[in-house]
Formats: C-alpha cells, structure tokens, sequence
C-alpha cells in the first residue's frame, strides 16, 4: 500500500513538473507594443492550464471567459483596466484555480456581478472593482479575495450556498445595500477587513450557515464588528458598529449606540438571549433574529429606519417592548416582520410611524400585540396565513391602506383598539374565520370600518362605529354569514344608525346587526359595570361566559 502511494505522488510531481515546465507567458497590449495579443480574450484562448497572461497598462474590453487555469496579471489598478461592453459579468471565471491580479473592473449598465466566480480555488488579489450597479465579487468555493478594494455598488461580495471562502485586507467602500452577503455558507473567513457601512448579513438555517465563521478585526464605519459564536451568558455593550451572535444563549446585548449599516444586531440559533438600552439611527434593521428562543428586544429607539425595522424568522416566544422607530422619508419597508414565528409571542408598548407598513405576518401563530401605536403608513397590519393573534389596545391611525388586513387567518381578536383616518377600510377579512372584532372605536376611514369578503363565523359586537364613507354603509359582508351582535341582546353602536330596527350591513350577503345600540359603549373596558354589587357579579359572570365561548372558537 505504502509503495502504490509513493508511486501515485511521484507521478504526481512529475505531472506538476512537466506542466510548470510547459507554462507559457503571454503578453498582452492594447497597442500591440511588443506584445502578443491586443486582447485579453484572445490570450486566455490561446493558452493551456498553469500559463501567465500578462497585461500591460491599458483599457480592455470586458466580457471576459476564463476557462483555464490561469493567472492574468495587470501592470497595476491605476493603469491597468478592464471594463465590462454588454449585460452580464465583466468576468466569469469558469476554471478552478485561476488568478486575477493588479487590475480595475468595472462594469458598464449590467445589474450581474462585475467578477462572477463559479469555480473552486479562485484568486483575486490586488484588484480593485468600481463603479457597478450589480454585485462586485460573486465568490464560489474556496474563493480568496485578497488586498483589493471594492467601490462604489449595491453589494460588494456575494457568498451565496459556496464554503470556505476567504476575504482578507481588504476595503469595501461606498457601497449602498450590503457589504458582504453571507447566504447559507460555512466556514467563510473574513479578517483584516474594513468595512464602509451596510456590513455583513447573515441568512441561513442550520448552526454551522452562523457560527462555524471566523470573522477577525473587521471593522464598520470605523467601529469593531462584534462577531460572538458558541459563546454563552456574555455581556455585550457599545462601542460596536455591527453585532452578530450565533449559537448564543442567556447573553445580553445592550447601551449599543449604531448608525449607517444595514442589519445592526442579528440573533441566530440563540436561546434567551436579549437587546436592550440601545439606539439606532438610519440603520437598514435594527435586529435580524432568526432561528431563535425566548430572545427579547425593549427600550430601543430607532430613527430614520431605511429597511424592516424589527425581522424575525422561525423563532419562538419573542418578546418585543417598548420599541419606538420611525421610517426614512421614502418608506418601503415594514415595521415589524414575523415569519414562520409561534408560541408566546409578544409586541407591546411600541411606536411605529411612516413605514411602508406598520406589522407583516406569514405563517405564524399565537401572538399577542398589547398597546401599540401605528400611524403615518401606506399599509397598516398585514396578516397572512396566520392564526391566534390578538391585537388589545392598539391605536392605528393615518393609514392609506387598511389598517387591518386579515387575509387567510382564523382564531384571531381585536379588542379595545381604536382604528381612524385611513384612506381605506378600517379592518379588512379575507378567506378568515373565527375572529372576534370587540370593545374597538372605529371611525373616519374613507372606506367601510369593516369589510368582509369570502369569510365566515366571525364575530362584530360591541364597537363604536362612525363617519366612515363606505359605499353601501359602514360595513360589509359579501355572505352573509358572520355575527354582526353577540347574538342575544347588543350588537354596535353606528353613527348613521336610524335609531330603531336592526343596521343593515352593505352587500349581498343580507348580513344585519340584529340589536344595534343606542348609545356608546365604553371601550376603554371589556364593559361598564355599575357599582351595585349584585350588578357586578353578574356583569363577571357574563365576561367569564364570553371569554370562554372566544376560548372555544380559537380551540376549533
């Protein structure tokens, strides 16, 4: 065995002998100036595997192909540049173990990467890549990307679903969406490098796509990235300028004082562990969680927030209180994002003003948002394929959309909220059930206070319901086949109703509030109950039936 070994590595070496022996050099000038090729392309054509491609100070035309394994060398990126002609990368690299050296890429209108790698033990070194309006480097396995400076694009480096690449000494700068994309990837190291806002995101879903990094004196903004992985019950303060934490738990996180980058703090595969006591300004986000436990976000202020302010994926009993964040002037994010989220989970005595839109569920469930303001947005709260969620106390005002929407959900409630001033309906259900609308003030919206489409066993009683412009009334029902009382003796209060006989609710369902009432009911309670003490039994009595019936409903 050990002689059959000895043999393979001898003629291995003898391979690697013969093929130095056999490399050739190829010049090339875009003058023709004792050179052998005027273009790049023709030279990588005409050369085999281990040849150096040596390129004098010029422009060259991009759109480059490099199929062999070689090493393209540019007198320097202040003379030597390479510009990309058409849409697509000004270089794809499509042979292992290439090299691009000393030379300025920059590419034309294309939104594809400016160095598009799709082969193992790539090299770029000494590069600068400028001025693109795509990615900058798109790495592959076992990428190194050394000494260079990437400038002036949407994101710099791309490490989507590739391990093992290496980023070292090198400058990111002016760069408007993301510095580093770390989609899904292992074992990635990135050391000695500054960062220029925006800095690193982190996406994936097992352990190791998080902790399994080495990320060593970065900086952003002039400020340490705080890169925390498989350590536990730590204390975290300022003087950071992005903090991530992976396979972290009981840590806290907190007196963080960040601005100018996109996700600010991330949670990932961490158990109770919180973020406190912090103030952000024009960050994208202030905390990526994903993947996460019994983690909490409280006493944060935030201004002037350009993307979702508060994102969260595949975690449980999150706890979020006390967040006060405002949008930039040109909203197109959400304020809070939950996906895939369930168990325990809490949004409460937060403020959220000029997003794009105030609260967006997918797929998640057993959620309570206690005490809340949302205003100044085009879309309000946004639920979809969604269960168990209650809003109590909420105030949602200045809507251009509607400031409920409840699209697919079931066993859901809104109680003692105050919904106004929207440019739509109040509260919109489609293809729901089994949602309770209670003890809410719902007034001034420029469309129906509630509307119903394709939606069945829900349940409107006890709402004050005024000046709302819908076409056929200030409700509607399309079917017909929702409560609009509680079905024994009160159902809500209506500006316009006629003062006897029931409130016809608008559309073709024939829906009715069968025992609309004649005064206003107080919904800073779940009722008024007077003093006398017979009176008050009875009035708990009541409650505790009508809790237990909404129990029901959300059990079925």
């Amino acid at each position: 065995m050990r002689m059959h070994t000895l043999v393979l590595a001898m003629a291995m070496m003898a391979v690697m002998v013969l093929g130095a022996a056999d490399a050739a050099e190829h010049r090339v000038d875009d003058d023709w100036m004792g050179a052998d090729f005027s273009s790049i392309q023709d030279a990588i054509n005409a050369s085999t595997d281990g040849d150096t491609i040596l390129v004098h100070a010029g422009n060259y035309p991009g759109d480059l192909f490099v199929n062999r394994s070689v090493s393209i060398i540019g007198n320097g990126t202040s003379v030597t540049t390479v510009e990309g002609e058409h849409d697509g990368p000004t270089v794809e690299v499509a042979n292992q173990s290439a090299r691009l050296s000393g030379i300025t890429f920059t590419t034309g209108d294309s939104n594809e990467a400016v160095i598009d790698v799709w082969r193992n033990f790539v090299v770029i070194d000494n590069c600068s890549i400028v001025d693109f309006s795509g990615f900058g480097i798109r790495a592959y396995d076992r990428t190194t990307i050394d000494n260079c400076t990437i400038d002036n694009g949407p994101v710099a480096i791309s490490i989507n679903n590739d391990d093992l690449v290496v980023v070292k000494w090198t400058t990111l700068a002016n760069i408007s969406y993301h510095c580093v994309e770390l989609y899904y990837s292992q074992w990635v190291s990135i050391v000695n490098t500054t960062l220029d806002s925006f800095g690193i995101e982190m996406v994936g879903s097992a352990i190791a796509d998080f902790s399994s990094h080495d990320i060593d004196n970065v900086t952003v903004n002039g400020l340490p990235v705080g890169y925390f992985a498989g350590e536990d019950a730590l204390t975290i303060g300022p003087g950071y300028g992005q903090v991530i934490l992976a396979d972290s738990d009981y840590s806290e996180v907190e007196g963080l004082s960040i601005s100018g980058v996109g996700y600010a703090v991330q949670f990932h595969h961490c158990f109770r562990t919180s973020l406190a006591d912090s103030e952000f300004d024009d960050v994208d986000t202030i905390l990526f969680m994903s993947n996460s436990d019994d983690c909490s976000v409280s006493d944060v202020l935030a201004t002037d927030t350009m993307g979702t302010a508060l994102k969260l994926q595949y975690c449980t009993g999150a706890s979020i209180s006390n967040v006060t964040a405002n949008q930039h002037s040109s909203p197109m994010e959400t304020a809070v994002e939950l996906m895939n989220c369930d168990t325990g989970l809490v949004l409460e005595s937060s403020t959220f003003k000029g997003f794009h839109r105030g609260l967006f569920t997918w797929t998640t469930s057993d959620l309570i948002v206690l005490d809340c303001n949302f205003s100044d947005m085009d879309q309000g709260l946004y639920l979809s394929r969604s269960n168990d969620i209650e809003f109590h106390g909420c105030n949602i005002t200045g809507i251009a959309g509607y400031g409920i929407r409840f699209d697919d959900c079931s066993l859901c409630v809104v109680a003692n909220c105050s919904i106004s001033r929207g440019s739509s309906s109040g509260i919109r259900l489609d293809s729901t059930d089994n949602t309770t609308i209670i003890y809410c003030e719902i007034f001034s919206n420029d469309d129906y206070a509630i509307d119903i489409r394709g939606s069945a066993d829900n349940d409107i009683h006890h709402n004050n319901i005024a000046n709302n412009a819908g076409a056929l009334g200030q409700g509607f029902d399309d079917e017909g086949n929702n409560t609009w009382d509680d079905g024994i003796s009160e159902g809500n209060w209506w500006s316009d109703w006629s003062g006897s006989g029931p409130y016809d609710i608008g559309g073709p369902g024939g829906a009715e509030d069968r025992y609309p009432l004649a005064d206003k009911v107080n919904t800073s309670a779940p009722e008024e109950v007077p003093e006398a003490p017979v009176l008050l039994a009875a009035g708990t009595i009541l409650m505790v039936f009508f809790m237990a019936d909404v129990r029901r409903r959300r059990a079925r």
